[in-house]
């Protein structure tokens, strides 16, 4: 049996404060561990204080997988066009493709992620799953995303498609600790609520733990930020019709999926370019592992010299602004020819995961140097002319 350590509750943050309040201010991607006691360990937990994501992988990578990621990969040639490498998608135990299986009803896509987490379950694997569910029901569960400590099936099945808004994945970790009857555990979150869940995942008395990494894409930071997000930008379908969720896709164009109201239970789709979307900062929202690979995943393009011309079309934009960019953007027409050109010249396949993983680490490095060297130097200068005065 085992023992639940009494302790005195550290007093969690407030989530009405976020982001202010919160330790990693405006970068915070509201995990919700510091809306839990185990914000003491936030420190050492966060991936985006301190070292961050680099002490995470470094410290953890290892443990989790029994070594570290090959890096010697990082170059890649012809003869490599289908082939995934560990330099940029981590340690690969066993690759393999998956394609859908038995249909599961308001899956996003394949349901894969939902019918892993099933499948252990049924399996007496582990005893429960924490998975993202609904805050509400109705026209808008899609932007309201609520973890849960689900212990069957049909919790599981709550979990069910994608909530495009940040989700507070860690602030079941009170109700897990004081649930002695939960020895295994699937964990199902992306990447920053994982690390922080690994960092502090001794503390929590638990025999056996399994994760389940998803895609961190396409969200908003808020509920009603996603809602305005596709009022904006479909109207047509947000005025009039009950949206189930949306996500950015391949072929450069938002695909919004709906319920047009005909009964049927084949949901309807809206896409649009995201070239002419209102808010260029999600442009960048690409998923780099859902690869319609079909028989065979083919490498084609150049996504180096890709990634770099969208890096740098990027921050011209930005620079001409001077901020996050709300205009109303191309023309439709425009926007559809743009992204036809660019779904047929630009990478597909496992060169189109290449692209994602390049160009987010291209542009997430050049807001580093703006964000942290510009403010360091800008400290510096000040601190000069105070002392010359």
């Amino acid at each position: 049996n085992r023992e639940i350590i009494p302790s005195s509750k550290p007093q969690p943050i407030d989530p009405a404060f976020w982001p202010e309040k919160i330790p990693g201010k405006s970068h915070c991607s509201k995990c919700s561990l510091c809306e839990t006691s185990y914000v003491t360990h936030v420190r050492d937990a966060c991936a985006f204080l301190g070292d961050g994501m680099k002490r995470n992988i470094d410290g953890l990578e290892g443990f989790v997988h029994g070594r570290v990621q090959n890096l010697e990969d990082l170059a890649w040639g012809d003869s490599d066009a289908n082939a995934a490498k560990e330099a940029r998608f981590s340690v690969m135990h066993h690759l393999m493709m998956l394609a859908r299986g038995r249909h599961i009803f308001d899956a996003q896509w394949t349901g894969c992620v939902t019918g892993i987490a099933v499948s252990m379950l049924e399996a007496g694997m582990v005893d429960a799953v924490v998975c993202i569910s609904c805050k509400v029901d109705g026209d808008a569960k899609w932007s309201e995303p609520e973890p849960i400590l689900a212990r069957s099936v049909t919790e599981v099945m709550r979990g069910r498609g994608v909530k495009s808004a940040l989700a507070p994945s860690l602030n079941i970790l009170d109700e897990l600790r004081d649930s002695p009857d939960i020895k295994k555990l699937l964990f199902c979150g992306d990447g920053c609520a994982v690390q922080a869940f690994r960092a502090i995942q001794h503390e929590l008395l638990v025999d056996e733990v399994y994760v389940l990494g998803t895609n961190c894409a396409d969200n908003s930071p808020t509920p009603e930020d996603a809602r305005e997000f596709l009022r904006l930008s479909v109207p047509e379908i947000t005025g009039s019709m009950n949206v189930l969720e949306y996500e950015f896709m391949q072929d450069f164009r938002v695909h919004v999926k709906y319920d047009n109201g005909s009964g049927s239970q084949s949901p309807s789709y809206e896409r649009k370019p995201y070239f002419s979307l209102q808010f260029a900062t999600h442009v960048s929202a690409l998923s780099s592992g859902r690869l319609e690979l079909g028989p065979e995943a083919t490498g084609k393009g150049t996504h180096e010299n890709f990634a770099l011309a969208t890096v740098s079309s990027y921050n011209i934009l930005q620079q001409m602004v001077g901020s996050k960019i709300k205009t109303q953007g191309l023309p439709r027409f425009l926007g559809e020819l743009m992204a036809t050109i660019m779904t047929n010249v630009g990478p597909k396949g496992v060169s189109f995961a290449r692209y994602s993983v390049d160009y987010h680490s291209l542009r997430n490095y050049l807001h580093c140097l703006d964000f942290w060297v510009s403010a360091s130097y800008a400290t510096t200068w000040k601190q000069k002319r105070h002392s010359e005065s």
